[in-house]
């Protein structure tokens, strides 16, 4: 039976969260419906920032990080009307490409977002 954990990441899982973003990005654009993300969009000092923020989540499956996303307390650009703290907003849910076909996001997902 497949160990699911579901965390705010450590700065030591940085490394592992770009390679995700990057790789996800890439297969988007190659194999996937289309460009959403550029993967040089990515890099490690704003990852490191984001987890020191407290915005980072991984979900780790038997001990290897197998996703991650964004949960961030406010959205200027999509929300810029919304009072802060008064929402959560997803970004960036990536799952690592090894273990797309055994994760269902959206069912791992729902424990750690009614629990935020």
């Amino acid at each position: 039976m497949l160990r699911i954990e579901i965390r705010k990441a450590v700065e030591t899982e940085a490394i592992k969260i770009l390679e995700i973003l990057r790789s996800v990005a890439v297969w988007l654009d190659s194999e996937g419906p289309g460009k959403l993300w550029s993967a040089a969009s990515f890099d490690l000092f704003e990852i490191t920032q984001k987890i020191r923020a407290a915005e980072v989540v991984v979900l780790k499956a038997d001990g290897e990080i197998a996703a991650c996303m964004y949960v961030e307390q406010s959205d200027d650009a999509f929300w810029p009307e919304a009072n802060p703290r008064e929402a959560l907003y997803l970004h960036k849910l990536a799952v690592a490409r090894a273990g797309s076909g055994n994760l269902h996001s959206g069912d791992k997902w729902n424990f750690y977002l009614t629990s935020a």
